[in-house]
């Protein structure tokens, strides 16, 4: 039979045309990771865990020692030879800034009258120093597999007044001694997993700063036209717990809210839990709202010298006397501003949530009777933006009393207050 050679060509090209078998030992390449076809939120949690520092040094020489920090962390911790003395939960968009802070705000001088004839100097200027926790951060997702996150992690003490001496003789003026721990930096970190991302190392101690963020991706749900000029209800709900069972109910619940919440409540019933905060908004899309819950507190400022030489610390012939006064807002106050998203059904939160409390008045040996009264001031502040599908409640974020800020001996509650909030859009 002779073979034409049209048909010849056909044939070649149809066995061409077929599937050659894969070679069994040759790895087919893995499909590179989708992006999320929702809009995205990340949460990160913040634990502080602090230990001597021959500890930490024995566990970096251990042969794969640094892959195992936060396992050897948590145990050390659970068997008492280290502390947990901060946990902090923040959840924001994907993009976007958020600030934290849990600190105690107070007043020191930076400018001091002329000394009269015995030496004696009164504080006529002033400016806030927060002692306590402050975090910054800023996360941004990676194809879909880790988080790019920019952060600032600062932990101040107030260690007393010390006295600044123009000479040798008394009486001096004072100055606030402040230690100062901050951590501005930059790490990659894969979604469940706990990176060290700092320590605080100081006479003796070393604090590691432990960061473990999650992707929340959210389906997308496009509203119904009659939807789109809907209310907006928002339901801002805050508990506080012991530190330890809120550490043990975030790492079993990552990525649970509901579950959280439920377990909270359980918590409330046999009062093992406190309701700290419970308050509700009704708004438009796109319109900002504010609730206000508290007084003001109205201080002195601005104050005049002694008119008379005060001649020992204990005198009251000279009194100062007051020439200007300031306010300071006490209670809850929070603002949102939220946004319907048509396209996805979803509902993004701009967020500032603060409670503020007078912690009564600076007391120091070295602050003399003749010196002004200067208010303390208790500060728990959380700033971010979040994404919610309407009718469900998030954990936004922790919303801690500060700790052993040095500040009247204060000390560590070791309590966490926890933010959820409630959107709904009827």
């Amino acid at each position: 039979m002779k073979l034409f050679p049209p048909l010849l060509l056909s044939l070649s090209l149809a066995l061409s045309a077929q599937d050659k078998p894969n070679d069994p030992f040759i790895k087919s390449p893995a499909a590179a990771p989708q992006p999320p076809d929702g809009p995205t939120d990340i949460t990160m949690l913040v634990e502080t865990i602090t230990l001597p520092q021959a500890d930490y040094a024995a566990w970096l020489d251990e042969p794969g020692g640094r892959e195992k920090l936060h396992a050897r962390a948590i145990e050390a911790v659970k068997g008492g030879k280290a502390a947990l003395d901060g946990l902090h939960f923040i959840r924001a968009k994907d993009g976007n800034r958020i600030m934290l802070e849990s600190v105690e705000d107070i007043r020191s001088p930076t400018e001091w009258d002329a000394a009269l004839e015995s030496g004696y100097q009164h504080p006529t200027a002033f400016e806030t120093y927060s002692m306590g926790d402050r975090i910054e951060m800023e996360f941004t997702m990676e194809k879909n597999v880790c988080s790019h996150v920019n952060h600032t992690i600062q932990r101040q003490r107030f260690a007393g007044f010390r006295h600044v001496k123009p000479d040798s003789t008394p009486p001096h003026v004072v100055a606030p001694d402040i230690v100062r721990k901050n951590t501005p930096g930059s790490a990659r970190a894969l979604s469940g997993v706990p990176v060290l991302l700092a320590t605080h190392a100081l006479a003796g101690s070393v604090t590691l700063l432990f960061g473990t963020t999650r992707s929340v991706i959210l389906d997308k749900k496009p509203a119904a036209p009659e939807k789109t000029a809907a209310n907006i209800v928002l339901t801002p709900r805050v508990i506080s717990l012991d530190r330890q069972r809120a550490w043990d109910m975030l790492r079993r619940h990552p990525e649970d809210s509901a579950a959280c919440l439920a377990e909270l409540k359980t918590m409330l019933a046999a009062k093992e839990a406190a309701l700290e905060h419970l308050s509700t908004l009704n708004t438009l899309s796109g319109q900002r709202a504010t609730h206000e819950a508290g007084s003001d507190f109205i201080f002195g400022a601005e104050f005049n010298p002694p008119a008379k030489d005060i001649s020992k610390p204990d005198a009251t012939d000279g009194q100062a006397g007051h020439s200007a006064f300031t306010s300071i807002r006490l209670g809850y106050q929070w603002e949102a501003e939220s946004i319907f998203n048509d396209e996805t059904g979803c509902i993004h939160t701009t967020f500032d949530f603060s409670r503020v409390t007078h912690a009564g008045d600076m007391k120091d040996a070295l602050w003399s009777p003749n010196y002004p009264v200067l208010p303390v001031f208790t500060r728990q502040h959380v700033t971010t933006t979040i994404t919610q599908q309407p009718g469900t409640t998030i954990l936004v974020s922790t919303l801690n009393p500060p700790g052993d800020t040095g500040v009247n001996d204060r000390k560590d509650e070791n309590r966490v207050w926890l933010l959820f909030l409630e959107t709904l859009a009827p």
